[in-house]
């Protein structure tokens, strides 16, 4: 349990040369920002590279330690941004709802991943693959790595719209962050929605 991004892939094996682009594209955002990001598991330095994209917050971010519960963000229409002191705005059973993304003394979380080709496909959960696609997810726990997260996201979407499809617990207004970003980064992005907000839109 914990907020949560997925993808699902019908492909093994990204266009290389797209996948570049895609990768470029995701460190300019990084490069664009003040959010820290380290390696795969909070320490170290993130990882651009030819056929991949690993992060995560940085671990000993040296921010105040707070008992948070599971973190979710509130309902504020305002919410959003990154503060490290972000106030609670509100509660539901399993933690705090809070109005920007903020962490609990660690800014790291679960390692956001995102590979050029896929070669696990002994892993069981994934053995009907070709049939329902290649999923993964990334639990951000609204920290605020998730923005970089969420705009990485709309960055492989927008390279590999035919073959790839974005979830989120969250909300589009929820991404406005990451769509802001990258259609000022990037040029694109504003326009991005969700899934099953993309489909009540075209009704």
């Amino acid at each position: 349990m914990g907020y949560t991004h997925y993808v699902t892939r019908t492909v093994q094996h990204l266009d290389p040369q797209v996948f570049r682009a895609f990768v470029w594209d995701c460190e300019r955002l990084y490069m664009s920002t003040e959010i820290p990001l380290a390696s795969w598991d909070g320490t170290g330095d993130p990882l651009f590279a030819h056929d991949c994209v690993s992060f995560n917050g940085v671990k000993a971010c040296g921010h105040d330690t707070r008992d948070l519960g599971i973190v979710w963000p509130s309902n504020d229409p305002k919410r959003g941004g990154v503060a490290t002191k972000a106030p609670q705005v509100g509660g539901w059973f399993a933690g705090a709802q809070v109005s920007a993304r903020t962490c609990d003394g660690s800014c790291a979380h679960e390692t956001f991943r995102i590979e050029r080709d896929w070669i696990r496909e002994e892993e069981p959960w994934q053995s009907d693959w070709k049939r329902k696609g290649i999923s993964s997810f990334c639990k951000t726990a609204y920290k605020p790595y998730d923005m970089l997260v969420t705009a990485c996201l709309i960055a492989l979407y927008h390279h590999f719209p035919d073959v790839v499809t974005i979830g989120s617990d969250g909300e589009t207004a929820d991404w406005q962050d990451a769509r802001n970003l990258c259609q000022h980064v990037l040029g694109y992005g504003a326009n991005f929605c969700l899934p099953e907000e993309d489909n009540e839109e075209a009704e």
